[in-house]
């Protein structure tokens, strides 16, 4: 039982639910931190995370790693951009533009937007970054504001000659871009998460409902809804649109964006009213060559023809497309090929621990969850295996086979907005919109 009271600390304390990073990433965590203190037993362990909080902090630095880079997903960064300029453009004195950025992790996403609201004419008089983040670790970094060549991957990079210095160390961000954020640790769980901190006209919470069970994604949009403006902007990630309490919000259907604003805003009107509409009587076009997918699909994959412009990843049929650098290391494939293999004879649980194996080794991977969902639909578990379709689709985002499963699964929970939402990306992903 000390592991599993392991897992519930951590699922207490940050809203992490152990099985979206797999049991085995977060035993490997324990054992390198156990190691680090010199303690051997597992329920010593448990007894020094309950009395010292600071090694409870350093096991939630260990396993919260961020994994971010400047103007990561570039859309929510255009539409921003639109919406400063249209609302909030020139600058006042007597009018703050009040961001927040939760989680901010190693502080690349608030100080992209500081870099937009730098060049829009803003200074730290104007505008305000609140940044905020669970790891000390991370938030140490984010001060520092010293960052190595991976974190600028995009077409962006033009930022780092205007905004960065060169040295030694890597690329160190200019003092008056820094003085337009605010770091602070915090957890976002909390029942008192920024109090007294007043409204923000754009909150950027991207990437991590997904982690998190649907109890406190509900309790975390409610929060949110009560930290933003009447016509202010909520920003989350790819995978979890399809998550948001259509009673207190409205998509702004800005495509790429996920951008969100309250019910009853006048950011929204009529132009969203009409594609809401418009997009519960969407259908999607099956491929050519494809097997129609049922509405509980069998745990073999139907097999879609790729599209000449992106392959869309499939479990079947392998080589797998690998998703991340790791996977190339240590032949993954063939432990992907296996638990293909167990879940088509029926070991589904054999199947699932080889999976979760290969993640806790080999780093993220949106085939593996692809098929990870498929094994937790075949043992009925259908609400895990959405979760296990939602982040293929996070990393992913035109995986179109668990886009399909998506807008299944909220066909099956009465939710036909999030259904036909799902249905369109497909549409989108499969490169057959203009034919529909």
């Amino acid at each position: 039982m000390t592991f599993i009271d392991i897992e519930q600390l951590l699922q207490d304390s940050t809203g992490l639910d152990s099985e979206s990073i797999g049991s085995t990433t977060v035993k490997r965590v324990v054992r390198i931190r156990m190691e680090s203190v010199g303690i051997c037993d597992a329920a010593a362990y448990v007894a020094e995370l309950k009395n010292n909080p600071k090694e409870l902090q350093e096991l939630i630095d260990e396993v919260t790693v961020p994994e971010t880079w400047f103007f990561r997903d570039n859309e929510p960064f255009r539409y921003f951009s639109e919406y400063v300029r249209r609302y909030f453009v020139p600058p006042e004195n007597g009018r703050l533009l009040r961001v927040l950025s939760v989680p901010c992790a190693t502080g690349e996403e608030p100080y992209s937007i500081a870099m937009l609201l730098k060049e829009m004419g803003f200074t730290h008089q104007t505008a305000r970054i609140d940044a905020v983040d669970i790891s000390t670790r991370a938030l140490g970094r984010a001060r520092k504001a010293l960052y190595g060549a991976n974190s600028f991957r995009g077409d962006e990079r033009h930022y780092r000659d205007l905004y960065f210095d060169k040295s030694e160390d890597g690329y160190r961000l200019h003092d008056e871009v820094r003085r337009l954020v605010q770091f602070r640790h915090a957890n976002l769980l909390d029942d008192g998460f920024l109090p007294g901190s007043g409204l923000y006209d754009v909150i950027f919470c991207r990437n991590v409902l997904i982690y998190f069970s649907r109890e406190l994604q509900e309790k975390t949009m409610i929060k949110l809804h009560r930290l933003l403006t009447t016509n202010g902007i909520l920003f989350v990630g790819h995978a979890e649109g399809g998550r948001m309490l259509t009673d207190l919000y409205q998509s702004l259907r800005k495509s790429g964006t996920f951008a969100f604003c309250k019910q009853g805003s006048t950011l929204g009107g009529s132009k969203v009213e009409a594609l809401d509409q418009s997009a519960k009587t969407a259908v999607v076009k099956p491929r050519p060559n494809a097997k129609p997918l049922a509405t509980t699909p069998p745990v073999t994959p139907s097999k879609h023809q790729d599209r000449p412009a992106a392959r869309v990843s499939r479990i079947r049929d392998m080589p797998l497309a690998a998703t991340s650098a790791v996977e190339t290391a240590a032949n993954p494939i063939t432990q992907l090929h296996q638990a293909r293999m167990l879940a088509d004879q029926g070991k589904l649980s054999e199947a699932a621990t080889l999976c979760e194996s290969y993640l806790g080794k080999n780093g993220v991977s949106a085939d593996a969850y692809y098929l990870m969902g498929l094994i937790r639909q075949a043992q009925d578990q259908q609400d895990a295996a959405a979760e296990m379709y939602r982040k293929a689709v996070y990393l992913n985002p035109n995986h179109y086979e668990a886009l399909i499963h998506l807008a299944a699964h909220a066909e099956a929970k009465g939710d036909r907005v999030a259904a036909a939402s799902y249905r369109n990306r497909a549409t989108r992903a499969s490169g057959l919109e203009s034919a529909s």
